[in-house]
């Protein structure tokens, strides 16, 4: 079954915080929506998974193991497990993270 969701009534930035929701969680991922009011973070942690960023509207900054990036609207980056990071809005903006579980070694399919 498809779902779609739509974002700005998922998630609303709230003057000075940020408001985080948890859209889809299964065994080997999970998705969510951030909304980020300017001047506001996703605070600096270590994730051990792969992290996929989508950002939907402003701009700021993403930082990967003190590597800095300008980011915008449209910008997806790709974080692998084990690396710091966080985001800093400089302007509101919505950040979707699609964090994909590693495969343990036994339940990847056998390559013949």
């Amino acid at each position: 079954m498809v779902e779609v969701f739509d974002l700005a009534k998922e998630v609303q930035p709230k003057a000075g915080e940020h408001v985080k929701r948890v859209l889809k969680e299964a065994e080997d991922f999970k998705v969510l929506a951030v909304a980020l009011a300017a001047g506001t973070s996703i605070p600096p942690c270590v994730m051990h998974n792969h992290t996929v960023f989508y950002f939907d509207g402003g701009s700021g900054r993403l930082e990967v193991d003190g590597e800095v990036r300008a980011i915008h609207h449209g910008n997806l980056a790709i974080v692998p497990p084990g690396a710091q990071r966080s985001v800093i809005a400089d302007e509101p903006m919505t950040v979707v993270a699609v964090q994909v579980r590693p495969a343990s070694s036994s339940s990847r399919p056998s390559v013949d």
